[in-house]
C-alpha cells in the first residue's frame, strides 16, 4: 500500500489507478488518505456553490475541485486527490490572500455536485442584481428578475423536467424540479428573492400578485431555445407563503410516435391491432405519473387524419393537436364531463378520447359510446391490466358490457433509465446507478415504459362475462400470449436498461 501511495504522490498513477490497485472504490481510499494524512472528509451536504465563481468552471471540471465554504478568510477546497501539486499551486496563484483549506471529498458526492455545478454558475451575479433592483423599488425595471426566471426555466428544460416546484422554507425557499418522476433540488434563495420570483411569475400568467389567500391557477408561454414553451401555473397558499408549481408543457417530448414510445415489439403489436378497430374501448392504467396520457396522445397521433372524426373531453387540455376537436371541461368552462360526452356522441364521432373515466355515469356513456360503433380511448388508475375488470365492475358496470365493449386493457408504468455514461456492473450481470454530470448525479437519465397489454380474446370475453376470478382470467390469458408487466420488467433488468432497485420502486 506504502508504494502505490508513494506513486499518488509523486503523480506517476492517478487516484483512480490507486484504487484500482489497491482493490477499493475511490471514496474508500479517500478514507484510506484520510486516516494515514489526517486530511478532513469535505461535508458535501452543505455547499456554498456561490464562491464556485471564484474559479473559471472548466478548471474545477478538469481538476475535479470545488470551493465549498469560505470561513475567516479559509477558503475549503474539495478535492479527490489532495497530492495533486500542480492544481494547488494554481490555486494558491488565485487565492493570494485567503487560507486554503484542503480536504478530501467522497469521489462519488464530489461527482454529483460537479454535475450540478453549470445550473448554479454564474448565479450569483444576478441575485445580486435581483436585489439591487428589489433595494431600489424601481416598478419599471425588472430585468434581473426576468434573468432569474430564465435561469430557473432554462436550468429546468435543460435536464428535462416534467415540474418545478417553488416552495417557501423555514429560512428561505427552494426550487425543486421533477427529472425522470422525482423530485430534486435545483437552487435554493433567502426569501427576498423568492417573493420578487413569485409576483414576476404571477404577473406572467395575469393573475392577481395582491391576492396570496386564495388558490389560483393561470397559463403562460416562454421563449426559449429558439421556441414557445407553455407553462401551466399553480398557486396554494401555504403556512410560510404561496407554494407555486410550473406544469411544462413541451409538445415536442409529449407527442411521440408509437414506435418512440418504449414498448417491447409484442406490445407495441399488439397496441397497433387494437387502436385498428373500429369500435369498442381501449383503456390505458396505471397510477398518476406513469405515462398514460402521453400514450393516449401518441395513439390519437397515429389515428389522426382528414377521413376520421376525433373527438377528445379533457380536464385540462394540456397540448392541442391538429385534426382533434378538444373539449375542456370543469367548472372553468362550465361545461360538466356527461353533457360533453353526450354532445360529443351527436358530432358523428369516429374516435373519442376520454381524458380519464371518473365515475359510474362517465364509464357507463363510454361503454355505450363503444357498443354503438365508437373507437373509445380513456384512462383508468388500477394497478394492472386484469384488476380494472373488477374496478369497473366495483364502479356498477355488469360484466356482460364490460365483454361487450373493452377491446383491449394496458397497464403501464414508468421506469428511469440507468445513465449509459456511469452504471456500474454488479453480480449476475445486473447493474447500478452512480451518477455523474451527465446525469446531474442521479444515475438515471431518460425513462422507459413497462407495460403489458390484455387483448380481450373471445374466450377472455366469455369468462368475463361469466364473472370468473381474475386468477381464472390471468391464467387464461397468459396461454394466449399475454406477458405481465413483471416478466417485462425483469428483461430490461437483465439487458442493463435500469436497475432492479427502480424496479422494485415502482411496482
Amino acid at each position: 500500500m506504502n508504494e502505490i501511495i508513494s506513486k499518488l504522490q509523486s503523480g506517476v498513477i492517478t487516484l483512480k489507478e490507486a484504487a484500482k490497485e489497491l482493490g477499493v472504490s475511490q471514496d474508500e481510499l479517500g478514507i484510506i488518505l484520510s486516516d494515514k494524512f489526517g486530511y478532513e472528509i469535505a461535508d458535501m451536504k452543505v455547499i456554498d456553490y456561490s464562491l464556485a465563481d471564484s474559479l473559471p468552471l472548466d478548471m474545477m471540471m478538469k481538476f475535479e475541485i470545488l470551493p465549498i465554504k469560505f470561513e475567516s478568510n479559509s477558503i475549503y477546497i474539495a478535492m479527490k486527490n489532495p497530492f495533486d501539486t500542480a492544481t494547488i499551486l494554481k490555486l494558491r496563484n488565485i487565492y493570494k490572500d485567503k487560507i486554503i483549506k484542503l480536504l478530501i471529498a467522497p469521489s462519488t458526492m464530489l461527482d454529483r455536485a460537479l454535475s450540478r455545478l453549470s445550473l448554479h454558475y454564474g448565479l450569483s451575479n444576478i441575485i445580486s442584481q435581483v436585489r439591487v433592483q428589489i433595494s431600489s423599488k424601481s416598478l419599471s425595471d425588472d430585468s434581473a428578475v426576468l434573468r432569474l426566471i430564465d435561469r430557473v426555466l432554462i436550468s429546468a428544460i435543460k435536464l428535462g423536467s416534467s415540474d418545478i416546484h417553488i416552495e417557501p422554507t423555514s429560512l428561505a425557499s427552494s426550487i425543486r424540479v421533477r427529472v425522470d418522476g422525482v423530485l430534486c433540488e435545483l437552487f435554493e434563495f433567502d426569501k427576498d428573492i423568492y417573493n420578487s420570483l413569485i409576483s414576476r411569475l404571477k404577473l406572467l400568467a395575469n393573475l392577481d400578485i395582491a391576492e396570496y389567500k386564495k388558490p389560483q391557477d393561470g397559463r403562460f408561454s416562454y421563449f426559449i431555445n429558439g421556441r414557445n414553451i407553455d407553462f401551466r401555473i399553480s398557486v396554494l397558499p401555504v403556512i410560510g407563503g404561496q407554494s407555486v408549481v410550473l406544469r411544462i408543457l413541451d409538445t415536442h417530448k409529449m407527442i411521440v410516435n408509437l414506435q418512440n414510445l418504449g414498448l417491447n415489439e409484442s406490445n407495441l403489436n399488439s397496441l397497433k391491432r387494437s387502436i385498428s378497430k373500429s369500435y369498442g374501448m381501449i383503456l390505458v392504467t396505471g397510477p398518476t405519473g406513469s405515462g398514460k396520457t402521453t400514450t393516449i396522445y401518441s395513439a390519437l397521433n397515429e389515428l389522426k387524419g382528414s377521413t376520421k372524426k376525433i373527438i377528445t373531453i379533457e380536464e385540462p387540455i394540456e397540448y392541442q393537436m391538429s385534426h382533434l376537436q378538444q373539449v375542456a371541461v370543469g367548472h372553468r368552462t362550465g361545461i360538466s364531463f356527461e353533457e360533453a360526452l353526450r354532445s360529443a356522441l351527436r358530432q358523428d364521432p369516429d374516435i373519442i378520447m376520454i381524458g380519464e373515466i371518473r365515475d359510474h355515469q362517465s364509464l357507463r356513456t363510454a361503454i355505450g359510446s363503444a357498443l354503438t360503433g365508437h373507437l373509445v380511448l380513456s384512462t383508468l388508475h388500477t394497478n394492472d391490466a386484469i384488476s380494472a375488470i373488477d374496478r369497473m365492475t366495483d364502479m356498477g358496470l355488469e360484466r356482460y358490457l364490460i365483454s361487450g365493449a373493452v377491446i383491449a386493457i394496458m397497464a403501464q408504468r414508468l421506469a428511469r433509465k440507468l445513465c449509459q455514461h456511469c452504471k456500474e456492473k454488479v453480480e449476475h450481470n445486473h447493474y447500478k446507478a452512480h451518477g455523474c454530470a451527465h446525469c446531474i448525479g442521479t444515475g438515471y437519465s431518460g425513462r422507459v415504459v413497462i407495460s403489458e397489454i390484455l387483448e380481450i380474446s373471445p374466450h377472455l370475453a366469455s369468462l368475463i362475462a361469466k364473472s370468473e376470478s381474475s386468477q381464472m382470467i390471468l391464467t387464461e390469458a397468459i396461454k394466449e400470449g399475454f406477458i405481465p408487466m413483471q416478466n417485462s420488467a425483469m428483461k430490461l433488468v437483465e439487458s442493463g436498461i435500469t436497475s432492479l432497485e427502480e424496479i422494485l420502486s415502482i411496482t
